[in-house]
Formats: structure tokens, C-alpha cells, sequence
């Protein structure tokens, strides 16, 4: 009895015996580690491969390329089409990251038969090449290896709902600076030798005028014209360092801090534990 509950596809006669005997010696090979180490292996060869795009100007080694990456893009969609078969449907959808590289290799397939061939009835949109940019996308793969990335993984996607509340609310404040700015700034940064590319004199400009002080990056770039301007000195800095402090110190900050507080809290704790756990049975699996 307990045979038959441990392997009851033995007992099952005809073909469909042989397809469940089939989809358990399958679903045991795409699990060994000697496959995934392959697998990760042809992303980083892939990915290498990519990075080479635009460095290549004779046609014979452009050609090895293109092959090189015929090849992966089949890898991959055997990789895919074996792990559908063994963990079945259901069970290979049930993983998001499955879903993400069947997506990738349907994209790939999209781009090699449309967009490759020159007396293709499509190479007039070749240009959407782009469609190749994705492949480099494969290379979250090599993440998958590493197990405390699905603890990182599992504490962003947990802190996504706080993230819209506050993203919403830093919107807002954003909107209201970019019109302050426009009311305070609009016109008034037009002498001759500005050089600096951001102004206040469009509602998008002011937008990423603001977004600019927020970050603090090169944000002197417009602290000077701000100065410089006919506008108030007094107003000008209390309305650049009103917003510094919002955005930057609270705003900024209070993500990192949401972060922090996922990744201390209790279920992180319980992930970490099985990550231990797991170590530890490798180990005496080893010995």
C-alpha cells in the first residue's frame, strides 16, 4: 500500500502510465542541479554574447553571433517546453518567474522569425530590433541561483502596497511644487548666459526641475538661476529647501525605512530560517 501511494503512476496501464512515468523522470531531470547549473551557464554565455551587439562590424562574425543566439533562444525554449511537461501546466504556472521566461522566449522566437531575415515581407520593421532587448532580460535567471535574492524579492513585492500610498502622496507634492515653481520662476530664468537646461516655463519642465532638487542631483544647476532670477531671494530658497526637505529627507528616506521594517519583521525572519534550514540540509546531504 504504501508503494502505491509513494509511486502510483507504476500501476497505471497504457499510454497514459508511460506519459506519467514520462513527466516524473522529467520533472526529476529539470530539478538536478547539473541541468540548472547548464541553464545558468547559457544565460551568461547569452548575455555576454548580447553585450557584444554594436562592438562587431565585419559580417562573417556578426552572422556566429546571430547563430550563437539562434541557439540559446532553442536552449531555452527546450528548458521551457521540458518544465511544462513535467510539472504540468498548472504547476508550471504556478511560478511567476516561469511565466516571465516563457515570456521572454516567446519574444524571442517573435523577433527571429519577423524581424531577422532580410527578404523577410516584415524586414521593413526592422528597426524593432528591440525586441532583442529583452533577451538580456534572461539574466534574472542568475538571481533565481542565488537564494538569498528570493528573500530581497519577497520583502519588495511585500512592500509595494506601502509604496503606492506614499508614491501617490509624493506625486501629489510634486504637483504642487512643479506649479508654485511655475508661478515663482516662469519667464524669469531668461538671461543670456544661463546655462543651465531647466526651467520652470512649462508645466513638464517645472516637473522635472522639481524632481531634480529632490534627488539632489546637480541640483545647484538650478539653485543659481534661482538667485540669480528677479525673484525673491527669501522665497526662492524657502521654496528649494521646503521641497529638499520634504521630498529628499522624509519622503526618500521613508522607502528605505519601509524596507528596513519588511526586512525585520516576522515573516522575513520565518524566510531566512528555511533559507538556514535548507543549508543545513544540503550539508548533511553532502556528508
Amino acid at each position: 500500500m504504501a508503494l502505491n501511494n509513494l509511486d502510483g503512476d507504476i500501476w497505471r496501464r497504457g499510454i497514459m502510465g508511460v506519459v506519467h512515468a514520462l513527466r516524473r523522470k522529467t520533472k526529476t531531470f529539470v530539478e538536478l542541479s547539473l541541468f540548472n547549473n547548464f541553464i545558468m551557464l547559457s544565460v551568461f554565455l547569452n548575455t555576454l554574447i548580447l553585450s557584444t551587439e554594436g562592438l562587431i562590424t565585419d559580417d562573417e562574425t556578426e552572422n556566429l553571433l546571430s547563430d550563437f543566439n539562434f541557439t540559446f533562444t532553442i536552449i531555452f525554449t527546450v528548458e521551457a517546453a521540458l518544465k511544462i511537461f513535467g510539472y504540468g501546466v498548472q504547476g508550471y504556472v504556478s511560478d511567476k518567474m516561469n511565466l516571465f521566461d516563457f515570456a521572454i522566449v516567446v519574444i524571442s522566437w517573435v523577433e527571429e522569425i519577423y524581424f531577422s531575415g532580410s527578404n523577410n515581407s516584415f524586414s521593413a520593421f526592422r528597426a524593432v530590433r528591440l525586441f532583442r532587448t529583452f533577451r538580456v532580460l534572461r539574466v534574472t535567471k542568475l538571481l533565481r541561483s542565488l537564494k538569498f535574492m528570493r528573500v530581497i524579492v519577497g520583502v519588495v513585492s511585500r512592500s509595494i502596497k506601502k509604496f503606492m500610498y506614499i508614491f501617490i502622496i509624493l506625486f501629489l507634492l510634486m504637483f504642487i511644487y512643479s506649479l508654485l515653481g511655475m508661478n515663482l520662476f516662469k519667464g524669469r530664468f531668461n538671461f543670456e548666459d544661463n546655462t543651465s537646461r531647466q526651467n520652470f516655463d512649462s508645466f513638464g519642465n517645472s516637473f522635472m526641475a522639481v524632481f531634480q532638487i529632490m534627488t539632489q542631483e546637480n541640483w545647484n544647476d538650478i539653485l543659481t538661476p534661482c538667485l540669480r532670477s528677479d525673484q525673491s531671494s527669501v522665497l526662492s530658497l524657502i521654496y528649494l529647501i521646503s521641497w529638499i526637505f520634504i521630498g529628499n529627507y522624509i519622503f526618500l528616506n521613508l522607502f528605505l525605512a519601509i524596507l528596513l521594517e519588511e526586512f525585520t519583521g516576522d515573516e522575513t525572519k520565518d524566510e531566512f530560517d528555511e533559507l538556514y534550514d535548507e543549508d543545513d540540509a544540503d550539508e548533511e546531504e553532502a556528508a
